[in-house]
């Protein structure tokens, strides 16, 4: 796991994971016993490695195995055997941008293939440790630009106004203004946003997409 101040973020490119996790789920049936094993159909001689180490704490990182054993989460599940590629996009998203580094440098560039001018200051600025953010900035970038090549903003939005027509009427029923907030419900207020929803894994990672784009919505120069 690679760390520069307090942003810890996956050394291992994004598209070599999701290659292991399809061999995790697919020839494994989502759980691989052996760990050896599971090195060897990935690619590594032996599970010892610090690759395959490195990798499996990213694949972690990520929220595509479980913290103990050879595990696929139902992320990966849901990723590798999806119902629709909208609900397995929605859960690619949600695993980029759990990292918080990818999610602030994201939020600042609005742009997934940098040059590295941009993407050394934005670092910078951003890690406030001037010396690793110039002498890491390539290698940061170019595991930055993996990751976000796989990230679909557009999806989000429309994940978004789906859940929000289809959880409508279900809200409702279950919250009433000026009451205690059921814990089957999520609440966001602010200005015009106005939602209520399910409380469900999915929604949650809805609700933090919409906050993200919030606090983008807030470091944009006002117009007079």
């Amino acid at each position: 796991m690679g760390k520069i101040n307090s942003y810890e973020y996956p050394d291992t490119q994004l598209d070599t994971l999701l290659k292991a996790i399809d061999i995790l789920v697919t020839k494994f049936g989502g759980q691989a016993n052996d760990e050896k094993t599971f090195a060897e159909a990935i690619g590594h001689k032996t599970n010892q490695s610090g690759t395959f180490i490195q990798k499996m704490s990213d694949l972690r990182k990520y929220g595509f195995i479980e913290k103990r054993g050879l595990i696929a989460t139902p992320r990966a599940k849901k990723m590798i055997k999806f119902l629709t590629t909208d609900e397995k996009q929605e859960e690619l998203n949600t695993a980029i941008m759990e990292i918080k580094l990818w999610r602030d440098l994201y939020n600042r560039l609005k742009n997934i293939n940098p040059s590295l001018n941009d993407f050394k200051i934005q670092l910078v600025e951003l890690t406030n440790d001037r010396d690793k953010a110039i002498s890491q900035a390539d290698t940061i970038r170019n595991l930055y630009i993996d990751a976000l090549s796989n990230y679909r903003e557009g999806v989000v939005k429309n994940v978004i106004e789906n859940s929000l027509e289809n959880d409508k009427k279900l809200s409702k029923q279950e919250y009433k203004e000026g009451g205690k907030v059921p814990e089957s419900i999520l609440i966001l207020k602010s200005g015009e946003v106005d939602i209520s929803l399910p409380r469900t894994e999915t929604n949650i990672g809805i609700l933090i997409s919409i906050l993200n784009e919030l606090k983008s919505e807030m470091k944009k120069p006002k117009t007079k």
